[in-house]
This record gives structure tokens, sequence and C-alpha cells, in this order.
């Protein structure tokens, strides 16, 4: 890469190679101060390639050797918002850097915590490979996240409630609907006898005989009176 651009400094580079180097694969850097990024760029297209999404743990690396990226670090800064914008200032030179990056995966800036894309990923991935979601059985790992687990806490309403609508909307796409919610128990219906009501529906009294099966009929021990 120096000596291709001291050629072009000295124009001694022909155009045809240097239209050759200006191809994206060629992975050419013109200015030094630019390398650095354009590496981390392509430990990021390296990354998406194999795992299909931009969405790593933060403590993840990426790479081999001495080209180890902290690549879960890096794609924290780069979202950052704000004051610290992690895409830099410069406002032209920040719209570039995401460029770069929707180009290797739409979803890098995704409104959402990574965590949440990088397992909706993993499902969509699945259903793309198999045509709809497969079962997940408990347990399940991939690339240490507990799979099924996270499902699982999608489903519960009251998660559920809480994703956005756009959330809502990719799970839903991908076969993922919500448990339904346990229909309360019924109210008791109070009765509208008292304790010591008899069977006419009279409250009983203290020494008052109480009528049993009819009208007619008292219970033992009592006294009719005459009429």
């Amino acid at each position: 890469m120096h000596q291709q651009r001291k050629a072009l400094r000295a124009g001694e580079l022909e155009e045809r190679r240097k239209t050759l180097l200006d191809l994206p694969e060629a992975g050419m850097v013109w200015e030094p101060g630019e390398e650095a990024g354009e590496n981390k760029l392509a430990a990021l297209r390296s990354y998406r390639r194999a795992t299909g999404h931009l969405a790593p743990r933060q403590d993840a690396v990426w790479g081999e050797g001495e080209a180890m990226v902290p690549i879960g670090q890096h794609m924290a800064n780069l979202r950052r918002k704000g004051a610290k914008n992690g895409l830099g200032k410069d406002p032209e030179r920040a719209a570039v850097r995401a460029a770069q990056l929707t180009a290797i995966d739409p979803g890098w800036d995704c409104p959402w915590p990574l965590d949440w894309q990088r397992h909706y990923r993993v499902l969509a991935d699945l259903v793309d490979a198999d045509g709809s979601l497969p079962e997940i059985q408990p347990g399940v790992l991939m690339d240490g996240d507990n799979i099924d687990k996270w499902l699982q806490r999608q489903k519960q309403p009251g998660t559920w409630a809480q994703l956005s609508a756009e959330q809502q909307d990719r799970l839903s796409r991908l076969g993922v609907t919500p448990l339904e919610t346990p229909s309360p128990a019924p109210a008791a219906t109070p009765s509208t006898k008292g304790p010591e009501q008899d069977a006419a529906g009279i409250p009983a009294r203290p020494g008052r005989p109480r009528a049993v099966g009819g009208a007619g009929r008292l219970e033992p021990g009592s006294t009719a009176r005459a009429r």
C-alpha cells in the first residue's frame, strides 16, 4: 500500500491500476490515517458474513492473532449518540461512516438493544433456513445465548407489551405470538339468603321453630302453635 500511495503522489501509477485498487474488494486505503478505520470495517464485514448480524456481545472479539478486534466494544462505541457520537463530530464524515456500516448490515443501528437484535437475528436465520421456526429445546445455546429462554420471555404478555410495534411485527412474521393472559376467576355471587333463613326465606329467630322441607314440617322437638 505504501508503494502504491508513493506512486500515486509521484504521478507514476497507471490509471488502470488505480481503477482496480479503487474497487471495494481491493481494500485499498489511499490515506494512511484512514487505514485503522478500514481495518475495523474489514473486521465488521467478516463478522457479519460469519454470524449474519452486527449485534455482538459487548465482550466479543473477532479475528486471528494480532489482528483480533474487540468488535463488541467497537460496535457499542459506534452506536453512541449525543455529545460522544460514535461516528465522530464531523457531520459529513459521520454520514459516510453510517453509510458504510449500513452497507454491511442495515440493522447495525437498530433502535433497540443489540442483545435483542442478536437473538432475533438467530431466529430469523433459522426461519430462513427451515421455512418456519423449528421447535427449540430448553437450554439450547447459540454463540453463548440461551435462545429458548429468550424466546419464552418475549412471549410473556408483560414483556410483549413493552416491545415496540416494529419488534412485535418482526416476531409475528417469524410465527412468534404472545401467550394468552389467563382469564380472571369469576367473582362469587353473594347469596340472597342469610345464614339463618329457613326454607321459606324467613329469618329464623330464637325460640321460633324452623320449617324443614315444607311449611307443614317442623324440626323434632318443636311445638306448633294453634292457629
